[in-house]
């Protein structure tokens, strides 16, 4: 029995492409090209990737877990502030879910607009509040055999979202 949906994809917007996935590798190329428009002169692009530690600790890997509808709909809710903030084309926004390796993508956010200002803004407002309100959990899975469950502590919001 399959734990995660292995693909679960908003399709209420044309403009806006959400996924959990649980598959062994995330296809960077393919979110951002999900973007791409010939009206766009910038598509800025986040990728998070699994570190190898974390406070001295060795990690081995981490595992996602989420509750697939709510995460979706947070997607949406955070896509839809985006673009009440910035003039933006495009969003494309895909998590996995399941085990990610060292050295493996996480997270992928990729955001286009005519001009690099509003890109580059929301992809960092997109992914503070991915973080901050995603119903996605991350346990820290340790070389030792230990294993911790993360709060996000790497949440800063923007400066300045003008």
């Amino acid at each position: 029995v399959n734990r995660f949906i292995d693909l679960i994809t908003n399709m209420d917007s044309i403009d806006d492409f959400l996924s959990l996935v649980d598959e062994p590798i995330i296809e960077y190329d393919k979110v951002i090209n999900k973007v791409r428009t010939n009206n766009s002169g910038a598509v800025s692009v986040f990728i998070g990737t699994t570190r190898d530690s974390f406070e001295d600790k060795q990690v081995s890997h981490l595992e996602y877990e989420c509750y697939p509808d709510m995460c979706i709909n947070e997607m949406k809710n955070i896509c839809l502030k985006s673009r009440e903030k910035w003039n933006i084309n495009k969003i494309s926004i895909q998590h996995k879910i399941g085990s990610c390796p060292i050295g493996e993508i996480s997270v992928v956010i990729a955001v286009s607009s005519e001009h690099r200002t509003d890109s580059l803004q929301a992809v960092q407002y997109i992914i503070d509040e991915l973080k901050k309100s995603v119903p996605i959990w991350k346990k820290e899975c340790y070389i030792s055999g230990t294993n911790t469950w993360k709060e996000n502590q790497d949440y800063t919001p923007i400066i300045s979202n003008n």
